[in-house]
């Protein structure tokens, strides 16, 4: 791959021939794919939420019992990644749970989310 310090063309094509086929392969994949409804419904949230969730996670993000050892990260990096991401699904349903609940208090509204 490297040559005194230096990436190889070839490297560097097929690093962008593998980038832009998975662009392509998800694009066709988001356009063709029918998306279950409560998929759908929750990335509608997310849309609709999203200054909500920006402003609010930022207590959630001290990820409890995340393992500092570097050894046990690399060797369980999938469980880790299916663990934050169910996580941060949760996160984001917190966020707009307590929305709806400071859209009660106008002045709070107001003052955290301008609305």
């Amino acid at each position: 791959y490297f040559i005194s310090g230096h990436t190889s063309i070839s490297n560097v094509v097929i690093k962008f021939l593998s980038t832009l086929s998975m662009i392509v392969c998800l694009y066709t994949l988001c356009t063709s794919f029918s998306w279950h409804t409560k998929i759908e419904k929750y990335f509608k949230m997310l849309g609709r939420e999203s200054l909500v969730i920006y402003i609010l996670h930022w207590g959630f993000t001290a990820i409890p019992g995340i393992i500092s050892n570097a050894s046990i990260l690399a060797k369980y990096q999938l469980l880790i990644f299916m663990l934050i991401s169910l996580y941060t699904v949760v996160v984001c349903y917190i966020c707009s749970y307590i929305h709806q609940y400071v859209k009660k208090l106008p002045l709070v509204n107001m003052l955290l989310f301008g609305r």
